[in-house]
């Protein structure tokens, strides 16, 4: 998440040579815990 203004989110996605900002209104998006923890093989 780049940043959060007026209700809305903005997220940056980086590729190589290009850089593209969307924006999402802050109900659309959800809250996912991650525990860090990697599965085993």
């Amino acid at each position: 998440m780049q940043r959060v203004s007026d209700g809305k989110v903005a997220v940056l996605f980086e590729g190589g040579n290009w850089d593209k900002i969307i924006t999402f209104r802050l109900p659309e998006l959800e809250l996912v815990e991650t525990t860090g923890k990697k599965k085993g093989k």
